[in-house]
C-alpha cells in the first residue's frame, strides 16, 4: 500500500498530524516494553560483568592454593660480583661459607696467521690455502681441498654439530674453542696438515712430540664450601646442596657468606592479588544494589535478593573463622582484616597488615599454609563457592542470566506483534480519515451546488419582479 496522502483536501484539516498525534498515544504501551527491554539488557551485562569479576577473584585464590607458594626459598650473599645463586623450594635453609677459587674454562687452541699458511702474497683468510688432506678434531674428519681458505675451514668445522667445538676467524687465525668448560682437551690428530695449519707445534725445539697450539688452558672450577673443596667442569653448579644452583662469575678472594631462608614476598604478592580483586568484586556488587534516597537512584540490580545473598556469602567465609586449631583459625589472625564503617577504606572492604602478616609466617608458616590453601582452609572454602557462581552452564549466575536472556526474547515476540498491530491500526485510521474527507468533499459538493442553485432562483424572481 502507498505511503503518499494528500490530507485536508476536504476538510482543511492536517488530519496526517492527527494521525501522527494519535499513533503516538498508541506507542505508548510499545515505549514501556522498550524500556523494560533496555532494563533487562543493563541487567544482562551487569550481571555479566560480575561473573568476569567473580572469575579473576578465584583465579586469584587458585594461585594462592599452590604448593610450591608456600615453600619459595630465596638465597643471598653478602657481596655481589663473585657468584649468582638461586634457591628452589626444596631447599633447604641455612648459612654457608663459600670461597671461589678457580673458575672453569673450555681449552682454546689457535692456527697460524692466514697469511703465514697461505701462498705468499696473498692473506689466506678468503683465499685457497693450497693444502689439503684430512683434519682430525676429537675423533671427526673433516676434509681439507687446496682451493679451501682459513674461513672455508672454519665453516666446515661448524657444519659438524657432533664435533663438541666452535670454530671462529679471530685475527685471520682460526681459533678452536670447546663447547664445555672443564680439564677436557681438544685433540688435534698429527699429521702434515695439522701442523701446516700450526694448530699443532713442537713441544720443546727440535723434538718430534708435537702438541695442541693452546691459547687458554683447559680448567675446572674450583671452590670451598663450608671448608670443604670441591671441583668441577662447569661454573654452573647444582648438585653442591639440594635445590641450589651456583653460577660462579669470579674468584671470591675473601670467603662469601651465602644464606638460603623462606622467600614470603611471592606469597605476599599473591595475598595482595587476591585483596585487589575481592575489594574492587565487592565494590562493584555493592554499587550495583545500593540506592541513594537524595539523589533518587537505584543500582542497576537493586532488590536482586540472590546478588545480596552471594555478597553475604562471600563476606561470610572470608570473616568467619575455621576448624584449624590454634591462634591462626582465621583471615583477621593473620591480618587480613574487613575494614570498619568509620574506617578511610570502604566499609567491607579487606585490609592488609602486613607486619601481622610477616610476624604469622615467622611464628607458624604451617599454619599459615593450612589457614590459607589447606582443604579446610578459607581460601579453598571461598573458590568452591565461586566455582558454584561462575560455572559454565550450570551455575546460579549462568542460570540467571538464562532467565534475563528468555525474557528480553518474550519482549522482542511482543514488540514484533505490537508493531505488527500498530501498523495495522495506522492504516486503519488513514482509511477512516481519508473516508471522511470523502464525505465532507461529498457535502462540500453539494453545498455548493445549493448554493448556486438558490443564487439562480434569487435572480429569477428579481427578475420575474421588474418585468411586472
Amino acid at each position: 500500500m502507498s505511503n503518499l496522502y494528500f490530507t485536508g483536501l476536504g476538510s482543511g484539516i492536517d488530519t496526517d498530524a492527527m494521525v501522527t498525534y494519535l499513533m503516538e498515544l498508541e506507542r505508548l504501551p510499545l515505549a514501556r516494553v522498550e524500556a523494560q527491554k533496555k532494563e533487562l539488557r543493563a541487567k544482562e551485562s551487569c550481571w555479566q560483568e560480575i561473573r568476569g569479576r567473580l572469575v579473576d577473584l578465584e583465579r586469584s585464590l587458585r594461585e594462592l592454593q599452590r604448593d610450591s607458594l608456600y615453600r619459595q626459598k630465596v638465597a643471598t650473599v653478602d657481596r655481589e660480583g663473585p657468584v649468582k645463586i638461586a634457591a628452589a623450594p626444596g631447599a633447604a635453609p641455612g648459612s654457608y661459607r663459600l670461597e671461589i677459587l678457580a673458575l672453569a674454562q673450555a681449552h682454546t687452541i689457535a692456527s697460524f696467521s692466514a697469511a703465514e699458511i697461505g701462498p705468499p702474497g696473498g692473506d689466506g683468510t678468503a683465499e685457497g690455502l693450497g693444502l689439503a688432506g684430512s683434519l682430525w678434531i676429537n675423533g671427526i674428519e673433516t676434509v681439507v681441498a687446496e682451493g679451501d681458505s682459513l674461513r672455508d675451514i672454519c665453516d666446515r668445522i661448524n657444519a659438524l654439530d657432533e664435533i663438541g667445538i666452535t670454530a671462529a676467524m679471530i685475527d685471520r687465525r682460526l681459533v678452536l674453542t670447546r663447547n664445555e668448560t672443564g680439564a677436557a682437551e681438544i685433540e688435534i690428530g698429527d699429521n702434515d696438515l695439522s701442523r701446516a695449519l700450526g694448530l699443532l707445534v713442537e713441544k720443546e725445539p727440535g723434538s718430534e712430540e708435537y702438541l695442541p697450539r693452546t691459547i687458554q688452558e683447559a680448567r675446572e672450577a674450583r671452590l670451598k664450601l663450608n671448608g670443604l673443596e670441591i671441583t668441577r667442569s662447569s661454573n654452573l653448579i647444582d648438585d653442591l646442596l639440594e635445590g641450589v644452583t651456583f653460577n660462579l662469575q669470579q674468584c671470591s678472594g675473601e670467603p662469601l657468606t651465602l644464606t638460603i631462608a623462606g622467600d614470603r614476598l611471592p606469597l605476599i604478592d599473591r595475598i595482595e592479588e587476591f585483596i585487589r580483586h575481592y575489594n574492587s568484586t565487592y565494590r562493584f556488587i555493592k554499587a550495583q544494589t545500593a540506592v541513594d534516597p537524595e539523589a533518587g537512584t537505584k543500582g542497576t540490580l537493586y532488590g536482586e535478593s540472590s546478588l545480596n545473598q552471594i555478597l553475604a556469602s562471600i563476606r561470610r567465609t572470608v570473616t568467619g573463622a575455621f576448624g584449624a586449631a590454634g591462634e591462626y583459625n582465621c583471615l583477621a589472625a593473620i591480618g587480613i582484616s574487613t575494614a570498619a564503617w568509620d574506617s578511610a577504606e570502604p566499609e567491607g572492604t579487606l585490609i592488609l597488615d602486613r607486619s601481622r602478616l610477616n610476624a604469622a609466617l615467622e611464628a607458624d608458616p604451617g599454619a599459615v599454609a593450612a589457614l590459607l590453601s589447606g582443604e579446610q582452609g578459607a581460601v579453598g572454602r571461598l573458590e568452591g563457592y565461586l566455582g558454584g557462581l561462575t560455572r559454565s552452564g550450570e551455575g546460579l549466575i549462568h542460570y540467571r542470566s538464562e532467565g534475563i536472556g528468555r525474557r528480553i526474547r518474550e519482549l522482542d515476540r511482543r514488540l514484533a506483534m505490537l508493531d505488527s498491530r500498530l501498523e495495522k491500526r495506522e492504516q486503519t485510521l488513514r482509511q477512516q480519515f481519508l473516508a471522511a474527507e470523502r464525505v465532507i468533499g461529498q457535502m462540500n459538493s453539494q453545498g455548493d451546488w445549493l448554493d448556486q442553485q438558490l443564487a439562480l432562483m434569487t435572480r429569477w424572481t428579481a427578475s420575474e419582479s421588474r418585468s411586472r
